[in-house]
Formats: structure tokens, C-alpha cells, sequence
């Protein structure tokens, strides 16, 4: 046999060897990941939801090609679970899942930071200046919370609306009190039911809220704010109605500023405050409505 013959009879039994071996170190390996010493035994979660549990399990369980467990401690479905938790708790932002042990797995709760309370939407086009008139109710007569994204995730009661302050029932211990405490009337991203939608300018609200926490610098509060097209109402608890265009709430304020010494938003006499036009103030006086009506 010649010398070149030899050495590649050679090659051919060592790569024979070799994948003789690396079948045997793969089967001795699956035959480990087998074993209960490194199976998911322990499941944590926190804050504790004994419902999510079961969700769990049924993420863990059965296998990959019949080969791997899905419960195996070093390849276990770390995306699954965290799809099945955030798809039964709309409340929960954020799944984070750590190994604890070999058999153990502690899996932590985000929940969602309401920002606000979504109740409706307007009820027309044109303000009708009475909060109970300009607004229409979600379909089901609640509100519900929503987030910095203007996601909407948990329902909770509608206000009740008087002629001059918006009331909320009593926050439960299950939902959290929002950061800003007065409904926001809006119109969602689209037409289906509102819980799980998003509101359609949700980007535009924060700037928004700020505006309507400066009303006190001017002695009144917002008690609600409803969004029609691309101008925004500020109703306040003096019963006047302050509108401008969403996006320009410093030209806003500045126009508040230049004119707070000649109108008042605390008193009541204003029916409103249109803000629309670039350095025009237009007002109407409560007395002005009364004389036309005599």
C-alpha cells in the first residue's frame, strides 16, 4: 500500500473515531440534562401571583425535537414565559427571569406606572362648554388606566361629574392611583374596544400635563381634559374652558402669563379662553352670555 493510501486510511479512522465520540459526549450530555438535579423544579415569582403559575408550567413544559426538555435549567423558554405572563397580566411592562439554583428560577413582575385615567371621548366637534355635555363615555361606562405610552391597560370606575369638580371613587388596593389625577378624554389609535388600545396622541401628552399642572400659578386645577382633532381642553375647576393647539403648550402658557393680570381663570366669569391664534388672547365673560340671554 502506498504511503499517500496509508495516510488517508489513517484520517478516515480518526474522523470515524472522532464522530464515534462526539456522538457518545452528545448522548451522554442529553442524557444529563435529564436528570432532576438540573430540571426546573422551583418556580418564584414576584410580587406573588399564584395564577401565573400554571402559565408557567404549561411554557415549560414537553420538548425541543423530543430531544431537550423545555424544563431543562440551561436552555429553559425564557421568551415563552415571558409572552404567556405579559399576555395574561396587561398590567405587568416588564418579565425579568434569573436562574437561582440549578433546579429554581425566580421570575420578577414590572408592573405598569399609571399616568392617567382614558374615560371617552369628545362629544363632538365643537366645545359645548359644560364638561357633561362636551364629553361621550366609553362604551361600557368605564375608564381605564393607561401608561407613559398610552397603553390601556386595567379598567376602573368612571368619575362623577358635577357642574363645577370630577370626583373618583376610592383607589383599591389592586389598582394604583395614577399620576395625574383628573380623566383624559381622547380618541384612541383605533376603532376596537378600548381596553388594550393605545390613545392616539399619546406622545403629545406629557407636555400636556405639564400645561395643565400650571394652572394652579393661575388659582385653579384642571378637572378634566378632552382632545378634539389637534386642539386640546383644558375645563377647570372655575368652570372656564381653556383651548389651544396640542403641541404648543409654551406659546400657551406665555399667553397666560401676558394676560393674568387682566383676566381671571379662578373666578368663574370667563365661559372660556381660546388660546388657537398665534399672540391673540380671546375671551368670553360669563356676564356677556347672561345679557345676550336677557
Amino acid at each position: 500500500m502506498r504511503l499517500a493510501e496509508k495516510r488517508h486510511s489513517m484520517r478516515m479512522r480518526w474522523g470515524v473515531f472522532f464522530l464515534i465520540l462526539l456522538l457518545f459526549l452528545l448522548v451522554l450530555a442529553d442524557i444529563g440534562l435529564w436528570q432532576p438535579a438540573v430540571r426546573v423544579e422551583h418556580i418564584t415569582i414576584s410580587p406573588s401571583d399564584a395564577q401565573l403559575n400554571p402559565l408557567v408550567q404549561k411554557a415549560l413544559a414537553g420538548t425541543y425535537a423530543y430531544i431537550i426538555p423545555r424544563d431543562s435549567i440551561f436552555f429553559f423558554p425564557a421568551g415563552a414565559i415571558r409572552s404567556a405572563i405579559l399576555s395574561a397580566r396587561p398590567d405587568v411592562a416588564a418579565v425579568s427571569i434569573a436562574r437561582t439554583g440549578f433546579s429554581s428560577l425566580a421570575i420578577k413582575l414590572d408592573s405598569r406606572t399609571p399616568l392617567a385615567r382614558w374615560c371617552g371621548t369628545a362629544a363632538s366637534s365643537s366645545p359645548a362648554d359644560i364638561l357633561a355635555q362636551d364629553i361621550a363615555s366609553s362604551v361600557d361606562g368605564s375608564c381605564y388606566l393607561f401608561d407613559t405610552t398610552g397603553f390601556l391597560y386595567a379598567r376602573t370606575p368612571a368619575p362623577h361629574i358635577a357642574s363645577t369638580s370630577v370626583t373618583f371613587a376610592s383607589t383599591t388596593a389592586s389598582t394604583a392611583a395614577p399620576l395625574v389625577p383628573f380623566p383624559l378624554y381622547a380618541p384612541l389609535a383605533s376603532s376596537s374596544a378600548p381596553f388594550l388600545n393605545t390613545i392616539a396622541h399619546a406622545a403629545d401628552l406629557p407636555p400636556l400635563f405639564d400645561l395643565a399642572r400650571q394652572m394652579h400659578s393661575f388659582g385653579t386645577s384642571v378637572n378634566a381634559i378632552v382632545l378634539r382633532g389637534g386642539e386640546a381642553d383644558l375645563f377647570l375647576a372655575s368652570g372656564t374652558r381653556v383651548t389651544y393647539i396640542l403641541g404648543k403648550e409654551q406659546q400657551a402658557y406665555s399667553l397666560l402669563e401676558a394676560v393674568k393680570n387682566k383676566i381671571s381663570l379662578s373666578n368663574g366669569s370667563l365661559v372660556y379662553v381660546d388660546l388657537r391664534f398665534p399672540g391673540k388672547v380671546y375671551f368670553l365673560p360669563v356676564s356677556a352670555v347672561k345679557k345676550k340671554g336677557g
